[in-house]
């Protein structure tokens, strides 16, 4: 896990990191490895602003299927925060870029 901003010890985007991994980690069946890369810095966040998210997985079971390599990308994502809600504390305003690429793995 990587945050790439002006300020390397951001808080707020190491937290945010943790969470979109844990996140990440409990929607699919095994993961083997997680790198994820949030560019921007906590001001931009608290904006409701981050430039970009990078997220690699290698060795992924996802609803029983595995992929070697999946690589996603998104870009200029405009969120907002609501944190007295449980369930939902972030949402997505705007459409957004998603670049995927994936590898599966041969069976056999």
């Amino acid at each position: 896990m990587n945050v790439s901003s002006d300020n390397k010890n951001d808080s707020l985007l190491k937290f945010l990191s943790k969470g979109l991994e844990l996140w990440i980690r409990s929607k699919c069946q095994s993961v083997g490895k997680l790198s994820l890369d949030i560019h921007g810095s906590g001001f931009q966040l608290l904006r409701g602003k981050l430039s970009s998210i990078y997220l690699k997985g290698e060795e992924v079971c996802f609803e029983d299927v595995l992929l070697k390599s999946v690589i996603i990308e998104c870009s200029s994502l405009k969120l907002s925060f609501n944190l007295n809600r449980i369930i939902k504390p972030i949402s997505l305003h705007e459409p957004f870029n998603i670049n995927c690429y994936i590898e599966l793995s041969e069976v056999g």
